[in-house]
């Protein structure tokens, strides 16, 4: 069924048991779909198989040895002396990068803005 956006504000608990009781209930916004009420039960069977972000990761294709050694050699300069020793050991450390930050004066910017 089909809910205009303010009627399913109006009536979000029948909307609920509807989604329990009838499937899936559709919320729209100027006639456009903009939502769908499940219930918890439609839910799970939709996530059921789905892999996660971290079993995607896992199952790309392995990396050789040399893969894993050069990524893990990149990534110890982070591992010591936190993330300004890294910019200070990186390449561009020998052009015009300024590493270093101007002290806060404690005024917001919303202070300098008129009105």
């Amino acid at each position: 069924m089909y809910w205009p956006l303010q009627d399913a504000k109006n009536h979000f608990s029948k909307i609920v048991r509807l989604a329990r009781s009838e499937g899936p209930q559709v919320v729209t916004k100027s006639s456009v779909r903009a939502a769908v009420v499940l219930s918890a039960a439609d839910y799970d069977v939709l996530l059921s198989g789905r892999q996660t972000f971290v079993d995607d990761l896992l199952s790309g294709p392995s990396w050789d040895t040399a893969m894993a050694d050069a990524v893990d050699a990149r990534a110890q300069p982070l591992r010591t002396g936190g993330i300004l020793a890294s910019l200070r050991r990186a390449p561009l450390v020998d052009g015009d990068l300024e590493l270093t930050r101007a002290r806060d004066n404690g005024t917001s910017a919303m202070s300098r803005c008129p009105g």
